[in-house]
Order: structure tokens, then C-alpha cells, then sequence
């Protein structure tokens, strides 16, 4: 869907999801629930909801690393060939036969 590095980033690590949960759901969340109680804001309901969000996020996060993300990447994951076995043996220099 999307490519670029910050979104291979994104979609492999679960710092990735930490930060493109922060930066897409819990500012905004926080911005929307400042604005809609603007008026009866305080500095101390305006500190919990910020800590609240950042929360929010980082669960979100971890929630959907492990149950959607690492599932699909370990299922992509190509499946060891007897090369790898044979390149583990040597060290790292797997032995090519012409």
C-alpha cells in the first residue's frame, strides 16, 4: 500500500508502531479531547489526558504488534533452506559447488 523507509520501518519493528501509533493516534486523540472540553480545561485534565493518550497508543502498539504484525511477518518469513544449515556449519561461508 504504502512504501518508502519510514514505512518499512514502520511495518517491521515494533519501535516503528510505537512512534506511528504516537504521531497518528494519540495526538490527535489528545487535540480532540482538548478541543471538545475547551472551555472547563485545566492544566492538570489537560496533563492526564495527554498521559492517557500517550497510553492509549503505546497499548494500541503492542497490541497490534503482537497479534496482527509479528504473526503475518513470521508467516512471510521464507522457510529455511539446506543452505542456511550448511552456511550456520561453516561459520557464515557457505560452500558453493559449481
Amino acid at each position: 500500500m504504502f512504501r518508502g523507509p519510514f514505512f518499512d520501518w514502520v511495518s517491521r519493528s515494533l519501535v516503528g508502531h510505537i512512534v506511528f501509533l504516537e504521531i497518528f493516534a494519540s495526538i490527535p486523540a489528545f487535540l480532540g479531547f482538548v478541543l471538545i472540553n475547551f472551555w472547563a480545561a485545566t492544566l492538570a485534565w489537560t496533563l492526564q489526558v495527554a498521559f492517557l493518550s500517550c497510553i492509549a497508543g503505546l497499548v494500541a502498539a503492542l497490541g497490534i504488534w503482537y497479534t496482527v504484525t509479528l504473526p503475518v511477518i513470521k508467516r512471510l518469513k521464507p522457510p529455511p533452506t539446506h543452505l542456511d544449515a550448511a552456511n550456520e556449519k561453516q561459520g557464515g561461508k557457505a560452500a558453493r559447488r559449481p
